[in-house]
């Protein structure tokens, strides 16, 4: 390990510590009112510590609290709430400290700043609140660093924290107002527990860095993690092209039902490929197939551990925000059947999916409201569950059921049952490298007709070749015939020249124009010679053409005999079908539908049937302990039932954190052990959250798409740059710019960039593999996010909705605008709302929503139309509308910012831009990301609500790209 390594890890360590708090909700957490009075003195009473440390079940002299010193003031007219969508309580300014028993107050440590929580500060599209500038806080934070490095009274800290609210709020901290807004005369005190979310992180990158070596490297080889932080560009390598090994070392397919896309697929070749310590970073675009990706990966490497009776794998699904693990879940228990009988299907009582939620405490709930299979590191619920003697008795009687059912056999138990289903799945093995081999050698010869129609071209060949060679026998025989009708005198005397000229003359008059290579003056011996060399150069392609049929007979005979292998699990048709394919391409995307999925679901009952064996079975003093060995037992034995265990970046280190029963540590981290660490919508994750994960697992796949919504960061710039240097990342702010290339930053970057800077290939001259194939939305949609920020790249497969018969909604054009004339928006709260507009998108809903639903009957109604919006102010005041005046479609209509839409789509998406025409468009120029998730959630319809003459004229601007998109389409 190397120096640097050990400063990169300090440096995330330090960035995740000093993170930017959000607001704290006062309705989740008890809270103590004092007065400004006991702030300025630094003395509560005694009785708040004694409060707050029972609360907090702590035992110490001092606890950590956080002093919501600015709270807005909500008012009340005859015991009524004035109407406003500020909540109650609503906390804007906070200053943690530390309270001692004593009840004196102090300064708690240079990584704990009072904050504003950042939704309520400028610029910010998406608040019901603005109550300062960010630009201004970032600015007094550069500035006084060194000041806050002196802060040793609570008389100091004070002082700071006051400089910080005026500079910030250009506001005096002693004024009960800010922006409009009335503020309460009483301070908060909450107990601090802001730190929880991060904490499981914190302490994996505190083992990290505890007990270096003399070098100051990091206490273990992490291949992956080192891989992932290094500061130098990896170096770029071919990409593998998709030949016959690749084709025959994918194995796996979790869904019958489409083969993979082509770029899919090189994804696929290129992690088949990986070694331990390799990041694989694939830039996913909106609508390219993303999830598909995910479960052929995890299938593959599930069928691959089957296949050599290996360990099942050790795969984690993560991410950042709950919304994307969640959505992992639901593609991983709802794989959609092809028709196997049933082979598709899970032959153990109570397992419903592919995938294992690991939720947080407060998530529990959620995960059992939604059905979901979910577990924790002690292996209660699900695990505790299906691992119980009476299931495990039930589910061994049901495993034979169904074995014998499927293979209409008779065995009497699980061992017979086991080897059976093993031996299938080497069989299919066996017969799709056969089969990608026997297509592979037939093109060597032809790729553009089958084998089957071109051994029917090369019968009519050989025919043609036989009617030849009959011709070139009869006619010599008619030769013959010929020869011997001219008087024998002539034939006596052709050496005289009245004779010969009588048998020329004859010839010339039998020679038919086909016999040119016939002379006049041949004898006829000559003309047997030249018909014998003839019919002998026709003997022979006879003979070379009937060996390149018996050759390609023998293919077909080949393919024939190993489709016999396989009638248990297709039919005729399905044979037909691949006796009908004419080049290995095709062949390899049928496979993807049929053999390796039914590779797939055969390794599935191979590892249930190792689990009904008892394999990395938990004794009874292994239960509910988390020594090393107990949680790999565990573990192993979940991933034979469920592969994929999800979770978040949060909950993660948690999870492969074990007890030490010995030594001078409490706590050890599996180091090394996942087999895969897949990141999902990667281009949301911030580095220093999910950097440290990386260093417990051997391989890591990274998807994510930095055109969509990017990371919150917690960390701006100048405390970055001042993190980086403390650290000994960077020795000044001038060599900020490596970490900023090299995509390790906290500041700007996100896990994808930093993924993309390690991964060793690189697509369209970008680091990483790039999926292209686009289907969700019509090609006029799509088209739009093209041009915007994929230059191109992306390949819209779905048609133009133009030209589709089947949609019907002739009055909803794919792309278009609305007109609603307003001059300018209103402002409330520091966030803007357009009440014309609200009105116009609500009565067109209205007008329109009859026959929507009546074109989409076979869909969800909740999935038809939503309505985007970058103010938080607008979303409100439309879903008031909507649920004072039409309360029915309050409910089927979603409403709100792109941010609750991420990863989601409807049929028609509305886009309420919300300035008036004397106004600009700000928020759409200002950042792209927000505007290709606008527009690539919607299907079938993308539509503008508001006045056009916001949007600029310059097609240069995102705002212009709009404008000349909704009109040109209208």
């Amino acid at each position: 390990m190397s120096q640097k390594l050990r400063e990169v890890t300090t440096y995330f360590r330090k960035a995740l510590a000093s993170h930017s708090k959000q607001k704290i909700d006062f309705k989740s957490g008890e809270f103590i009112e004092c007065s400004y009075e006991d702030l300025e003195r630094g003395k509560l009473d005694e009785a708040i510590f004694n409060s707050l440390s029972k609360k907090a079940n702590s035992q110490k002299t001092s606890i950590e609290v956080i002093i919501a010193a600015k709270t807005i003031k909500t008012n009340f007219d005859e015991q009524i709430k004035r109407s406003t969508d500020i909540d109650e309580l609503t906390g804007i300014y906070f200053i943690p400290a530390i309270l001692n028993k004593d009840g004196s107050l102090t300064f708690n440590n240079v990584n704990k700043s009072p904050w504003f929580p950042r939704e309520f500060l400028e610029p910010n599209i998406d608040s019901v609140l603005a109550i300062g500038k960010s630009a201004k806080m970032d600015k007094f934070l550069s500035d006084k660093t060194a000041e806050r490095y002196k802060i040793k009274t609570w008389e100091n800290y004070l002082k700071f924290a006051k400089k910080l609210y005026s500079c910030t709020t250009e506001t005096d901290f002693k004024e009960k107002t800010v922006n409009g807004e009335e503020l309460e005369d009483k301070v908060y005190i909450f107990n601090d527990d802001t730190i929880n979310a991060t904490q499981g992180i914190i302490d994996l990158y505190d083992h990290m860095l505890k007990n270096s070596d003399e070098n100051g490297s990091l206490r273990e080889d992490v291949k992956l993690y080192e891989k992932l932080t290094s500061l130098e560009e990896t170096d770029t390598e071919e990409l593998i092209t998709n030949d016959l090994i690749q084709m025959k070392k994918h194995s796996g397919q979790m869904g019958g039902e489409y083969p993979l896309s082509p770029s899919q697929r090189e994804c696929i070749n290129h992690f088949v490929n990986t070694t331990d310590g390799e990041v694989l970073a694939v830039n996913g675009p909106p609508g390219t197939g993303k999830t598909t990706l995910l479960q052929s990966i995890v299938a593959d490497l599930v069928v691959k551990r089957a296949l050599n009776n290996q360990a099942p794998p050790i795969i984690v699904a993560t991410s950042t925000n709950n919304q994307a693990v969640t959505n992992i879940i639901e593609s991983f228990g709802s794989i959609k059947k092809a028709g196997l009988k049933n082979l598709e299907k899970r032959w153990i009582e109570g397992v419903n999916s592919f995938a294992t939620y690991f939720p947080s405490q407060q998530k529990e709930k959620d995960a059992t409201k939604e059905g979901f299979q979910y577990t924790n590191q002690l292996g209660h619920h699900f695990f505790e569950q299906v691992n119980s003697s009476e299931n495990i008795k039930k589910s061994q009687d049901y495993y034979i059921e169904n074995v014998n059912v499927f293979f209409d056999s008779d065995y009497t138990n699980v061992k017979q049952c086991g080897e059976r289903i093993h031996s299938e799945l080497q069989r299919a093995e066996s017969v799709k490298k056969s089969l990608l081999d026997i297509i592979f050698r037939y093109n060597e010869y032809r790729d553009d007709v089958s084998l089957l129609e071109y051994l029917e071209i090369l019968g009519k060949e050989n025919e043609r070749l036989e009617e030849d060679f009959n011709k070139l026998k009869n006619r010599l025989k008619q030769w013959d015939t010929y020869y011997k009708s001219i008087p024998f005198i002539f034939r006596w005397l052709d050496f005289i020249p009245y004779f010969k000229k009588k048998i020329v003359l004859e010839n010339k008059l039998f020679i038919e124009p086909t016999e040119d290579f016939l002379q006049d003056s041949m004898s006829m011996e000559q003309i047997k010679e030249e018909y014998s060399k003839l019919i002998v150069e026709q003997r022979n392609k006879i003979t070379e053409k009937q060996k390149v049929i018996e050759e390609f007979n023998s293919l077909y005979k080949q393919i024939q005999d190993e489709l016999d292998k396989l009638e248990l699990y297709f039919d005729r048709e399905y044979f037909n079908k691949i006796k009908n394919i004419s080049n290995v391409n095709a062949l390899n995307d049928e496979l993807d539908k049929s053999l390796r999925y039914v590779e797939f679901w055969l390794a599935v009952h191979h590892f249930e049937y190792l689990w009904l064996k008892g394999k990395y079975k938990e004794w009874g003093y292994q239960k509910n302990k988390t020594f090393k060995d107990c949680l790999q037992q565990r573990f192993r034995r979940l991933a034979m039932l469920s592969p994929c265990f999800v979770m978040t970046f949060y909950q993660l280190p948690k999870n492969f954190r074990y007890y030490c029963s010995e030594g001078s540590e409490k706590h050890g981290y599996l180091y090394n052990y996942i087999d895969l660490l897949i990141v999902d919508e990667a281009g949301q994750v911030t580095l220093e959250v999910a950097a440290c994960s990386f260093s417990l697992a051997k391989n890591s796949l990274v998807v994510g798409d930095v055109h969509q919504i990017e990371p919150v960061w917690n960390v701006k710039t100048p405390l970055d740059k001042a993190l980086a240097i403390e650290s000994g990342v960077i020795n000044n702010q001038s060599e900020f710019i490596k970490l900023k290339n090299a995509g390790v930053n906290t500041s700007q970057s996100s896990i994808m960039k930093m993924a993309a800077t390690s991964c060793k290939y690189k697509k369209f001259d970008n680091r990483g593999l790039f999926l292209s194939e686009h289907r969700r939305c019509y090609d006029e949609i799509i088209d739009f996010c093209n041009q915007l920020v994929y230059n191109g790249k992306l390949e819209p497969k779905r048609g133009e909705g133009r030209k589709d018969l089947n949609f019907k909604l002739k009055n909803v054009p794919h792309m278009g605008h609305k007109q609603v004339n307003t001059q300018l928006s209103n402002k409330k709260s520091g966030s803007r709302y357009n009440s014309e507009e609200a009105k116009e998108i609500v009565q067109w809903i209205d007008k329109n929503i009859d026959s929507i639903q009546e074109h989409y009957k076979d869909e969800n109604p909740k999935d038809l139309v939503g309505v985007i919006t970058p103010f938080k102010a607008q979303e409100i005041y439309i879903s008031k509308f909507i649920k004072k005046y039409k309360p029915k479609l309050a409910k089927l209509i979603t409403i709100g910012t792109v941010h609750k839409f991420q990863g989601g789509e409807r049929k028609i998406i509305i886009l309420s831009t919300v300035y008036g025409s004397q106004e600009k468009c700000h928020f759409i120029d200002a950042n792209k990301s927000m505007l290709n998730v606008a527009v690539s959630r919607a299907k079938d319809s993308f539509l503008v609500f508001g006045d056009l003459n916001c949007l600029n004229n310059n097609e240069e601007k995102t705002s212009g790209l709009l404008k000349k998109a909704v009109t040109d389409n209208n």
